[in-house]
């Protein structure tokens, strides 16, 4: 537990982070109504457009609610850095700064691409679609990792030998029977859009995108072992309590940023209503939820420390 000292100023670039994301949700309402005009002629654009809403209004909700948590995180851990765990925790919320980023890139990434349609920067387009959030998640990981490094020194993990093995072998199993899909199904797959998600050949994606992405959840899911294991048997009651919260908000973050990115590989079809799309409702509910558990815990470690 950090020793306790009088918080620091506010972390400045807040109002920064907050216009930010206030301006690309109007951007991203603009090119979702662009999107809908050229994206599919079986369909009318109000339709389309209707439907896409649906999903456009609650992640540009589950932005907002993103951004409160990881800003009430990042002051939280920007009032304690002069602490050995403060330290890590400024990486953690680094971290989740670039997820909020990499979350947005993610969801705007196939309407930009839509509005590429038959242009000369079509190849060019899908391609920053596929690597650009890719480059973000890398980011957030080693930041992710880097922070459970810290976190190991102060909090050694505890796990069996056992535990480990059947951590690493499920993790290879799945991580493996993901790069085989995804060689054999994935890379010619198709937007409602007609729009091809990848510009790459499958060998190349293979190494420079299903690869990279199991080092991404690699990493997150050592952050979240490390995060787990110092709330558990870091000193203090209390303090034990509100990281649990933190943490299974971390957690199920994490989760609905990998099925997230699953979905984004899927031959989802937007024109009706479908298991798929009902799937992305629901992730996107458990999204708010892990970001609300985040903000709360935030919030009373930040009381805790001015105790």
């Amino acid at each position: 537990m950090a020793t306790h000292h009088k918080p620091s100023a506010v972390w400045r670039n807040q109002p920064y982070v907050l216009s930010g994301v206030a301006f690309l949700s109007l951007v991203y309402i603009f090119i979702t109504y662009r999107s809908a005009a050229i994206s599919h002629e079986s369909v009318s654009a109000k339709k389309l457009f209707v439907i896409l809403c649906t999903l456009a209004l609650p992640e540009i909700i589950i932005w907002c609610i993103a951004t409160v948590a990881t800003l009430r995180f990042k002051q939280y851990a920007h009032s304690i850095r002069a602490s050995a765990d403060g330290r890590a925790m400024s990486l953690i919320a680094n971290a989740l700064l670039l997820m909020m980023v990499y979350v947005i890139l993610l969801t705007m990434a196939g309407t930009m691409v839509t509005l590429s349609k038959n242009t000369g920067h079509l190849h060019l387009a899908v391609t920053l679609g596929d690597y650009l959030p890719l480059a973000v998640a890398l980011a957030a990981a080693g930041y992710f990792f880097a922070g459970g490094l810290r976190l190991n020194k102060l909090v050694p993990v505890r796990l069996r030998l056992r535990t480990r093995l059947l951590l690493v072998g499920t993790f290879t199993v799945i991580a493996t029977l993901y790069v085989w899909d995804f060689h054999n199904h994935v890379p010619t797959l198709k937007g409602h859009d007609g729009i091809p998600q990848f510009a790459q050949s499958i060998d190349v994606l293979v190494y420079t995108y299903a690869i990279p992405y199991v080092i991404v959840w690699a990493l997150g899911v050592y952050a979240c072992i490390s995060i787990a294991n110092y709330s558990r048997h870091t000193k203090g009651t209390i303090y034990r309590e509100m990281l649990g919260n933190f943490y299974r908000g971390v957690l199920l973050v994490f989760i609905c940023t990998f099925l997230a990115q699953l979905l984004v590989e899927s031959d989802i079809n937007l024109e009706h209503f479908s298991f798929l799309l009902f799937l992305i409702y629901c992730l996107l509910l458990a999204a708010v939820i892990g970001f609300t558990l985040i903000y709360h815990a935030s919030a009373r470690l930040q009381s805790l420390e001015k105790v």
